[in-house]
């Protein structure tokens, strides 16, 4: 057991059990739960709170779901985790705890049952299922990825802790998680397919600490001046003497001889004119032993190095980049908290620098001064000879801040914080001299607690941006609209309603999420365009166009979120397209390919026209604006073309069959698809800027005489002439492509050259008439779908 022997309970809930009233005042009496964390995921049914003054409350003001309201917890909590579902009932919940904190497991789930004498603790190494993480005590808690929502977070813990135990008999019981089962079990079997598709995609990147052949040799060395802080550095020593998976040697260089047992050398350096000179001799020890050791440590005589910081930076080495280097973040202590020197005035995180890898959270820290660095032999190898005594250039870091900086500065390393683990990457400046400003340091040169708590929440909500839906509709599909708002509402955190033709706030509209906007009122009805009428207005979030005719299931939104974060916000993604060769001269008829909302898709697939009825980006990407839809009702056909214009590739994304439903109301408000069918704005568009989908900045200049028919006539208008023509051939051709050529009908010619004469009266009649017609008419594609992309943007 760790920490201080008491224990922070984690309870997520919804308030949906009532055994939680009889928990909180159970884990309120407790002599050894100091702190009760509520992560509420459903504000609007909070109890009262008051009489609980052990409870330290926490809301995002809507449901963030289980496991990322635990990796919340743990990064509020101050003591021994215990994870709790709100609807247990424990006989002694002091006697469960005291049983946990005697022993020596990493991870300590439940079997539900009754209590009896036989009450203990079992080791096991199988993750057992059913209700193991209702009550789970955890040593090391492994950051669960936000995107895994309900399942698999105690599995994940279970795979990253190494002594595994099951508590048994220990008169722990549950009412079966009422919040779960009051969810419908559609949306249920949703969730939980998805999570575990992405629990069995992060579980192969989970990494231990490397295992070397023997014993890794670790070399840590440390600066001391004078005799000031002896007493600090015998506790350094001592603590990195005593880790038990690595061979340390300790080499101290000081201005005055030392006698400590736990230090193997000392180098004094007595006559150095200036003392900040004296850190860098550190660097240049390190550098003559570079072949003899397999990872280095540098530290100041005050700061308390703990062997899982030697762990975690191994493991971090394993999922970093090349090019990305680890590190620490220095803390004080007192009975108030914790307080953080290195954080203060301009120094902050840097909050657009979240990275993932192996499944953690890693962010830059802008004070790159920490006291400290761990390197291993590679990398200080890389470094190269400059890091024996190389300064880099004159910063605002002092002389012998610069010893460290210079290794994350001007090494070509960014400095990373792997704040999944923030705790285990924390480390001790033991004076605590900042908390009070003692020995003229400086107060205010720090940060409490609960400024870092705050930046971490932050850091950790940064894909949480805004997601905003926009809808166009007409009065005629007022029924449907109804049931498309009450399937996405819950999904959104705002919602923008166009009503096209007609003005009405309905009692389904009377939402705090829900904006409506009539045509009545800006004189715009640009039918489907209105779902992008406040684009523009909503920078850094995630924007869904939506349909008033589709239902959308329960992970909708987050189906089409996570889509976008796949690839890296840089792509609009939808679940409806067509693409189209460059030669297509019908958007209608030429298509090569397409995608349906209803139909089964099973990998991502790129296209050109998005279907906007099913649709998502990321607004600081791609920055379209209600302005730029100048055709009424072909939004889609203006979205594939600006998205081009700005390089933005379209992805329809994976899904099932039926997955999204029609409502099957079609006919109120009319059928775009078979509206769009003779609307001639549409096709001079697609013609007009298709070659913006293929990347050219010219129209594309067409070969119209390749067309079979027009061929099949040999009409040379230059010359005046018609000869060889295939009467069979011309009427079969103009019967399959529906063209009908003048009443007149063309008498046979001969197959002969004809006169003059001849010519005007086949151009009056029939041939050049037809000929003319045949330029704008290209020959029906074999196989393709009688559907048509975008017939989904009806409004």
């Amino acid at each position: 057991m760790d920490m201080d022997g008491f224990f922070s309970v984690v309870i997520p809930t919804m308030w949906r059990s009532d055994k939680i009233s009889d928990l909180l005042k159970k884990y309120q009496s407790s002599k050894l739960v100091k702190e009760i964390i509520i992560i509420d995921n459903d504000p609007s049914q909070k109890i009262d709170l008051r009489k609980y003054k052990k409870v330290k409350y926490y809301t995002e003001g809507k449901n963030i779901f289980v496991n990322p309201a635990w990796n919340i917890g743990n990064l509020l909590s101050s003591h021994n985790l215990i994870l709790s579902n709100d609807d247990i009932i424990i006989d002694n919940v002091d006697e469960v705890l005291n049983l946990i904190k005697t022993s020596d497991f990493d991870i300590v789930g439940v079997r539900l049952g009754e209590k009896t004498d036989n009450f203990r603790i079992n080791e096991i190494r199988m993750f057992p299922k059913n209700h193991y993480g209702s009550f789970m005590y955890i040593k090391n808690y492994f950051h669960v990825p936000n995107t895994i929502k309900i399942w698999f977070g105690d599995d994940l813990q279970f795979d990253n802790n190494q002594k595994k135990g099951v508590l048994v008999n220990a008169g722990i019981n549950s009412n079966d998680s009422q919040t779960v089962n009051l969810i419908n079990n559609a949306v249920i079997n949703e969730v939980y397919l998805r999570d575990k598709e992405l629990y069995h995609e992060i579980k192969p990147t989970i990494f231990k600490p490397t295992d070397f052949e023997t014993k890794p040799k670790v070399l840590s060395v440390l600066v001391n001046y004078g005799d000031e802080q002896i007493e600090y550095l015998e506790r350094v020593t001592k603590e990195l003497k005593s880790f038990e998976k690595y061979d340390v040697t300790v080499i101290v260089n000081s201005n005055i001889p030392l006698d400590d047992p736990s230090i193997d050398v000392v180098n004094v350096f007595d006559n150095l004119d200036d003392y900040q000179l004296l850190p860098i001799t550190c660097r240049k020890t390190i550098w003559e032993n570079k072949d003899n050791y397999d990872i280095f440590i540098f530290g100041e005589n005050d700061h308390l190095f703990l062997e899982h910081h030697v762990d975690r930076y191994l493991e971090y080495c394993q999922i970093l980049p090349e090019d990305r280097i680890a590190g620490l973040i220095q803390y004080e202590e007192n009975k108030n908290g914790k307080f953080y020197p290195a954080y203060h005035k301009h120094y902050d995180w840097d909050y657009n620098s979240v990275e993932i890898h192996g499944g953690k959270l890693f962010a830059h820290f802008k004070n790159l001064h920490q006291a400290t660095f761990i390197l291993t032999k590679e990398q200080v190898l890389n470094i190269g000879e400059w890091f024996e005594d190389f300064y880099g250039p004159k910063t605002h870091y002092s002389v012998k801040c610069r010893v460290n900086t210079d290794i994350y500065g001007h090494s070509g390393l960014k400095k990373l914080i792997c704040i999944s683990d923030f705790k285990d990457n924390l480390i001790h400046h033991l004076p605590n001299l900042y908390i009070n400003g003692d020995k003229g340091r400086n107060k205010g040169q720090r940060a409490e607690e609960d400024k870092m708590t705050n930046a971490l929440i932050r850091l950790f909500n940064y894909d949480k941006k805004k997601v905003v839906c926009g809808i166009a509709t007409v009065y005629e599909r007022l029924e449907s609209l109804k049931k498309v708002v009450e399937s996405i509402i819950d999904q959104v955190d705002e919602l923008y309603v166009y009503q096209n033709g007609y003005k009405g706030m309905f009692d389904f509209l009377k939402h705090d999420k829900i904006t409506v906007i009539s045509s009545v009122d800006t004189s715009i009805d640009m039918g489907d365009a209105g779902k992008f009428y406040t684009v523009d207005k909503h920078p850094d979030c995630y924007y869904l166009s939506i349909d008033d005719d589709i239902l959308y299931p329960s992970d909708y939104v987050l189906s089409i979120v996570e889509g976008i974060k796949k690839y890296n916000n840089q792509c609009i993604v939808t679940h409806h397209g067509r693409s189209f060769d460059i030669s297509a001269e019908s958007y209608h008829a030429n298509y090569i390919d397409s995608v349906h909302f209803r139909k089964k898709l099973q990998k991502p697939k790129e296209i050109h026209f998005p279907g906007t009825g099913v649709m998502g980006f990321y607004t600081d990407t791609f920055d379209i604006k209600f302005s730029d839809f100048k055709y009424r009702n072909i939004a889609d056909l203006i979205v594939g073309v600006e998205a081009s214009k700005r390089g933005v590739k379209k992805i329809c994304l994976p899904h099932d069959s039926e997955w999204l439903v029609d409502t099957h109301t079609n006919a109120g408000g009319g059928n775009l698809f078979e509206i769009n069918k003779t609307n001639k704005e549409l096709n001079e568009y697609f013609l007009d800027n298709l070659h913006f989908i293929f990347g050219q900045a010219e129209p594309l200049v067409r070969n119209k005489t390749k067309n079979p028919l027009l061929n099949s006539i040999n009409f040379d208008p230059n010359k005046n002439k018609v000869s060889n023509v295939d009467y069979d051939k011309v009427n079969q051709l103009l019967s399959k492509n529906n063209v009908k050529a003048n009443p007149q009908p063309v008498k046979p010619i001969q197959n002969k050259p004809v006169d003059r004469r001849d010519i005007e009266k086949l151009r009056r009649d029939s041939l050049v008439s037809l000929a003319k017609k045949l330029q704008n008419v290209r020959p029906t594609t074999q196989n393709q779908s009688p559907h048509v992309f975008g017939g989904r943007s009806r409004q």
